[in-house]
């Protein structure tokens, strides 16, 4: 959760193999779009059109060429205003002579109600430009940046974030030097230790390093952790709106987009001067930033692996005299710094000036453990038997192996455990006794199935279903039915119901919180010490923000559940940044609305 360092670790160059999802194009971007919610269907519209979400507010998009999807309300014939570019209002014979009887006294502010009509001019004439895009960035947010523009005719703020993810290995050996990747991981005696006795480093640097498996399982849990973090952003009820007397009803809805695909960020050039032999960074051809998901162990590799140099140690160091105590305590390191991985966000580490935000060329460093989505997760599922039968159709096996197929319900957990439960019912007719033997056979049926899937898989998973995760419902629930139900259906509870449940981390969305960062939010959770001084009580990097956009407790220090301190809550003050960039856009003073 550590952001804004400007000390940053050297980037490795660890792809990983296989894409996030299979597209016609290599560079297929997938992104996760949250988008507000339309008060009526526009069949013009372009957000409403190919850009359609699902339920949950969520759509995976694929592109091709560099993954920069043109879904942008601005491919149209339409003036752009940026920054400080109002529409000129001209005077001529259309002013004067073009608004029917009232055009000389619109002309020569004669109207009786001058000032009321004049501001609905301003406001239909705001409403018919579209603003942007612009990249935002903060000062002193090391780290920070965005594409965002403004469509008012739509109440839309599109909020858009283009990055590259790649894995790294906790540790690396670099040349015979052993070294991480992540700038926390490169404090303290492990580095000290695992360089002065190369043979322990052989012997330590596997449980760091990522295995195929590994990153199989986090590319899926990361793909689910963008969804989630686009939702938490954007989910909020909150929106915008003018702070001006006259414009109340000019408002604004963010739509948040993350686009991320694997590999190295763009950071693209374009020339411009005499003979266009000069280059300087294209902002709009470039990634914002480059995500790297660094390996971290487990406590219980943790464990092995401190057991394990204690021991070599002592058979490095032998005797018991001082001078060797003391060696091997400084040896030693502590357990806490073998998992001493954490995430941080800053300006690309190849970048001389660290602290002066550009909008892309940014870095962010994820600890593999603190990545991935901490919601648990529940996959259902019906394995439907003819009349009187226990074993499973080959339609049934069917639609089992389609269920199964999708690889997030056979991720292995911390523990390499999944949780699997099977609920098994008969239909009503026939007596409780045979039907209980028949459900018992069903339920037989279905777990060796289930076992023998996961027995195959490449993902090593190793809980089987077992009769302690199994209920014999019987004839009950049919018969209960039966009883109250006129439109009854026996075949309906014929059937073995699979509820299969992958446990989340819990905890903080960390990628979510590094991402209020890269939206140009300062940390409120209070830390001092270390090179930090942000106590309890303090203002928030974005405090002032907060009083401009309307929050009159601004943006303030301690450790509760808002998403910038320790928990997930996104707040009013959170949004404070997009109010700006809204201020930027339009030149219009904007106020958040809870």
């Amino acid at each position: 959760m550590k952001p804004e360092l400007n000390h940053q670790p050297k980037q490795q160059n660890n792809k990983v193999n296989q894409p996030f999802i299979q597209a016609k194009n290599t560079g297929a971007f997938f992104g996760a779009t949250a988008k507000p919610i339309q008060k009526k269907e526009d069949k013009n519209s372009e957000i409403n059109s190919e850009n359609k979400l699902s339920e949950n507010n969520i759509q995976l998009k694929s592109s091709g060429g560099d993954g920069v999807e043109d879904n942008n309300p601005y491919n149209s014939s339409a003036p752009l205003v940026g920054l400080n570019q109002a529409p000129i209002q001209g005077f001529g014979l259309s002013n004067l002579f073009g608004k029917g009887k009232n055009g000389v006294q619109d002309a020569l502010n004669m109207r009786d109600n001058e000032k009321e009509l004049d501001l609905q001019e301003d406001i239909k004439n705001f409403k018919s430009q579209k603003y942007g895009p612009i990249t935002y960035t903060r000062d002193g947010i090391s780290g920070s940046g965005f594409e965002t523009y403004y469509v008012p005719n739509k109440d839309l703020l599109n909020v858009e974030v283009r990055s590259k993810v790649r894995f790294a290995d906790g540790l690396v050996n670099e040349g015979g030097t052993i070294s991480s990747p992540n700038y926390f991981m490169n404090q303290g005696r492990l580095l000290t230790t695992l360089n002065a006795y190369p043979d322990l480093a052989n012997q330590v640097l596997p449980y760091f390093q990522w295995n195929s498996d590994e990153k199989q399982i986090h590319l899926i849990r990361f793909k689910d952790n963008i969804q989630a973090s686009a939702s938490v952003w954007q989910d909020t009820g909150m929106s915008f709106q003018v702070n001006e007397i006259g414009w109340e009803n000019v408002k604004a809805k963010p739509r948040i987009d993350l686009k991320i695909a694997e590999g190295e960020a763009i950071n693209a050039k374009k020339n411009y001067g005499p003979f266009g032999i000069l280059t300087k960074p294209d902002k709009e051809g470039s990634d914002h930033l480059q995500i790297e998901v660094v390996k971290k162990i487990s406590h219980a590799d943790a464990r092995t692996v401190n057991t394990l140099i204690q021991n070599y140690l002592n058979a490095a160091i032998p005797g018991t005299d001082p001078i060797s105590n003391v060696k091997r305590h400084h040896l030693t390191p502590n357990y806490s710094s073998l998992r001493g991985v954490r995430s941080y966000l800053g300006n690309n580490p190849d970048k001389k000036n660290r602290s002066k935000s550009e909008g892309h060329n940014n870095f962010m460093s994820l600890e593999s453990d603190r990545s991935d989505n901490p919601v648990t997760q529940t996959f259902n599922h019906k394995v439907l038997f003819e009349n009187g039968a226990s074993t499973i159709s080959s339609s049934a096996q069917t639609d089992l192996d389609n269920f199964f197929s999708n690889p997030s319900i056979l991720l292995k957990n911390p523990n390499g455990t999944v949780k699997v439960a099977l609920h098994g019912y008969a239909s009503a007719p026939g007596s409780t006794a045979s039907n209980t033997q028949i459900v018992q056979q069903r339920l037989t049926a279905v777990a060796d199935a289930i076992n023998q899937k996961m027995d195959g898989s490449s993902l090593n998973i190793k809980q089987y279903v077992n009769p302690s995760t199994q209920t014999n419902n019987s004839d009950s629930a049919a018969e209960a039915d039966l009883a109250s139900n006129p439109a009854h259906n026996p075949a309906d509870f014929r059937r073995v119901d699979i509820k299969i449940e992958q446990s989340g981390r819990g905890g903080q969305n960390v990628l979510a919180h590094e991402f209020g960062h890269v939206f140009g939010l300062g940390d409120e959770y209070a830390e001092v010490g270390s090179g930090y001084n942000r106590p309890a009580g303090s203002a928030a990097h974005h405090d002032q923000l907060a009083k401009d956009a309307g929050i009159p407790g601004g943006a303030v220090v301690r450790n509760d559940s808002r998403m910038m301190s320790t928990g997930n809550d996104v707040k009013p003050a959170h949004y404070s940044t997009f109010a700006e960039t809204l201020k930027q856009l339009t030149s219009k003073k904007w106020k958040i609305v809870p």
